[in-house]
């Protein structure tokens, strides 16, 4: 499967991916090359450079670890990992990385207690050479945080935000459906497709290692049917674990080397926004 969403930030191809970019996550996990110095000849300098690196490493996963779970309780009433499966993934994905059990209930506690002084924001985008980005935020002051964006986004890339629905005849809304088998069952991809043809949905993607037996599913629906289908699969081999409607382009555009890197540090210089989290990016970008 080329790459759903969410986003991280690698345009909105739909590709193979594990629920580090949340599943559905939904969230675009950015992949972080880090590249070793030559620390001369001082083994202090050598120990202090890769340790650096590795905390920085271990900084990125944390901020990963605590956006998937804002976005996993702004997007449910339930902190009850049984019945949020977001918030389940990503504890796992802390437990993976080595995350301290402590820090995970502090995190957690955290967005329980900020939850109710964030709005979730839309913010559209133009950049360079036809590219279009949405920005799905958590602000407590959006205001201000469409000030410094337009900020960052005009030093950046030369580019600003646009009035709502801007990037409208550039991208369609789908339905967005992530299964896997129910238990005591191995269905195959093939099997998955003749279930989505059969209640009526448009397209199947496949996301390894997801579940017991290696896989889970995403299933693509137009948006007005996304519970009709949901509720059709309900009644099939397959269990639903999430399901919601987002933003896909109609066509991906190319971008220099230079244009995606300016881009990659308007994105980067958002994200260090104070008082803003940037729970998805979806774009149009070829990357």
């Amino acid at each position: 499967m080329e790459r759903l969403a969410p986003i991280l930030h690698a345009g909105f191809r739909l590709i193979k991916s594990s629920c580090q970019r949340n599943s559905l996550c939904l969230t675009y996990p950015q992949l972080k090359y880090i590249q070793q110095r030559n620390a001369g000849h001082s083994h202090w300098a050598n120990i202090r450079h890769i340790k650096g690196a590795k905390d920085k490493v271990k900084s990125d996963i944390s901020s990963q670890l605590a956006n998937q779970i804002r976005i996993a309780l702004r997007d449910s009433t339930s902190a009850n990992v049984k019945t949020n499966y977001k918030l389940a993934k990503a504890i796992e994905f802390g437990e993976k990385n080595n995350i301290p059990s402590k820090s995970i209930k502090s995190m957690i506690d955290k967005a329980i207690s900020v939850k109710d002084s964030l709005s979730q924001t839309i913010y559209e985008a133009k950049g360079p050479s036809g590219s279009f980005l949405i920005f799905d935020i958590s602000t407590a002051n959006s205001k201000r945080t469409k000030n410094e964006m337009n900020r960052v986004l005009a030093r950046r890339i030369g580019g600003s935000l646009m009035s709502a629905g801007g990037t409208n005849v550039y991208f369609e809304k789908k339905g967005v459906i992530t299964a896997i088998s129910k238990e005591g069952k191995n269905i195959s991809l093939e099997d998955v497709e003749d279930i989505a043809i059969s209640v009526e949905a448009e397209e199947v993607k496949l996301e390894e290692g997801s579940d017991d037996s290696g896989n889970s599913y995403q299933i693509i629906c137009d948006q007005n049917s996304l519970y009709t289908v949901v509720k059709a699969l309900q009644e099939t081999e397959l269990d639903v674990l999430d399901f919601s409607v987002i933003p896909i382009p109609v066509m991906l555009v190319e971008l220099t080397n230079d244009e995606k890197e300016a881009i990659s540090s308007a994105i980067e210089g958002i994200k260090e926004l104070q008082d803003v989290s940037v729970d998805n990016i979806y774009d149009n970008i070829k990357w």
